[in-house]
């Protein structure tokens, strides 16, 4: 998903995201120039198991980036971020006692902070 035109409608660009629910076989990932402080609920969630790539860029407003940890599949994350500051936990987190390895399956990272 890209938003290559600025538009004055923010708060449009959060509902259309968080609304989109990606297939369950879905692989790859871009986001790019999403102006959200946050990136939808659902990019931690389940239906991402079987992602292999994502790739965040031009979200400038994003402060919190999703625990990507947690997708057992995930071998390729970039990040070209704005104002990201923290990652956002997981339940294991909370509890405790994490119980599931970090990216078991990450074999390239890309981040760079973008001024």
């Amino acid at each position: 998903m890209s938003w290559d035109q600025r538009n004055k409608y923010e708060l449009e660009e959060v509902k259309v995201l968080e609304a989109l629910k990606p297939h369950s076989n879905l692989t790859c990932l871009t986001i790019s120039g999403f102006r959200g402080l946050r990136l939808p609920k659902w990019i931690n969630h389940l239906v991402l198991n079987n992602v292999v790539s994502i790739v965040i860029r031009g979200c400038e407003n994003c402060s919190c980036l999703p625990p990507f940890g947690i997708l057992p599949c995930l071998e390729s994350l970039e990040l070209l971020m704005g104002s990201a500051e923290y990652v956002g936990e997981d339940d294991d987190v909370h509890s405790g006692f994490p119980t599931r390895r970090r990216f078991p399956s990450l074999r390239k990272t890309f981040y760079r902070r973008i001024s």
